[in-house]
This record gives C-alpha cells, sequence and structure tokens, in this order.
C-alpha cells in the first residue's frame, strides 16, 4: 500500500544538493570578492591653483593635512580610460592655503571637471587596469577552487557524523540503509 521510503537516500541527495548550492555561492562570493579589488584607483597631485597636475605615486600623497598639507581633494568615480576600462581618479590640491572650500568649492569642481589625464598616463593606466583585472581574475579562480574544496570536505564529514548518529539510534549498520532482519 504504501511505498517503502529510503531516509538515508533521501538525506544522501538533500546533503547533495546542498554542498552543490554552497560551492557556487562560494564561487559567486569569490570573483564578486576578488573582482571588487580590480578597482583602479590614480591620484593627481598639483601645487598651486592653476598648476597642471602631477601622477601621484601612492594614496599617502593625497591625505588632506598629513605631511605635505593637502587642502582639498576632489574625486572623479569612473573617469574612461578607453577601451572599455575605468578608474577613480584622486584630485588633491596642496598649496592651496588662500582657497577655502566654502568660497572656492566651485573651483576645485570645475577644475575637476576639465581635468585630463595625458595619453602617455591614460595608456599606462589602461595596462595597470589590464594587469590588475586579470591578477583579480586568477585569484577569484583560485579563491573558488580553495573554497569549493573546503566546503565540500566540510559538508562531507558533517553528513559522515550525522549518518553515524542516525544509524546508531536506528540500529542501522554502517554502509547499510536498512536493519538486518
Amino acid at each position: 500500500m504504501f511505498a517503502e521510503i529510503n531516509i538515508f537516500e533521501g538525506a544522501r541527495r538533500i546533503a547533495l544538493v546542498i554542498k552543490v548550492l554552497s560551492i557556487l555561492l562560494a564561487i559567486i562570493l569569490a570573483f564578486a570578492l576578488s573582482l571588487e579589488n580590480a578597482r583602479l584607483y590614480l591620484y593627481y597631485v598639483t601645487d598651486s591653483p592653476t598648476g597642471a597636475f602631477q601622477r601621484a605615486a601612492s594614496p599617502l600623497s593625497c591625505e588632506i593635512g598629513w605631511r605635505d598639507g593637502t587642502d582639498h581633494e576632489e574625486t572623479i568615480y569612473s573617469y574612461d580610460l578607453g577601451g572599455s576600462y575605468s578608474a577613480s581618479v584622486q584630485l588633491c590640491f596642496r598649496g592651496q592655503g588662500g582657497l577655502d572650500d566654502a568660497s572656492h568649492g566651485n573651483f576645485y569642481e570645475s577644475r575637476a571637471k576639465t581635468f585630463q589625464i595625458t595619453e602617455e598616463d591614460r595608456a599606462a593606466a589602461r595596462s595597470e587596469a589590464r594587469s590588475k583585472w586579470y591578477s583579480a581574475i586568477l585569484h577569484g579562480f583560485l579563491y573558488a577552487i580553495g573554497s569549493g574544496i573546503t566546503i565540500w570536505i566540510i559538508l562531507s564529514i558533517a553528513q559522515r557524523i550525522i549518518g553515524w548518529v542516525v544509524r546508531g539510534f536506528l540500529g542501522v549498520p554502517s554502509g547499510q540503509d536498512r536493519r538486518a532482519s
């Protein structure tokens, strides 16, 4: 009348689905977090209100009031580098002591709007962006493989332990799905 239900086979299938979904989630997270690190940040500094911007080697060149006395900074998000690459560009104004933010905010914004990267810097930035992107993909791939294997091992051990406990309570011998008659 009723079909005999094999609890252990059902549990194995549920465990497999949980493993696969967990690994897929880990892969998505690994790539998402890795690609976040692929973003290129460029820093440019000027020492006078109308002076040319020079590329700075590190973000420390743009710390407001730190060592070099940066007075103001403007950020351009998603500056187009060409070739489907973009970067966040931070413009740092040093030695602008006479220009306060309240009365000269438009001055800084207009400098940011008219800012252009030289073709040489643009090519170097594209190369840097490409390198960061490939590095992020490689790291994402390695993180995905590592986390997938780790999750599979942890869930397999948990599955074995739970199966061992349940078989013990039900009196089912190890490696079998039913009690011996």
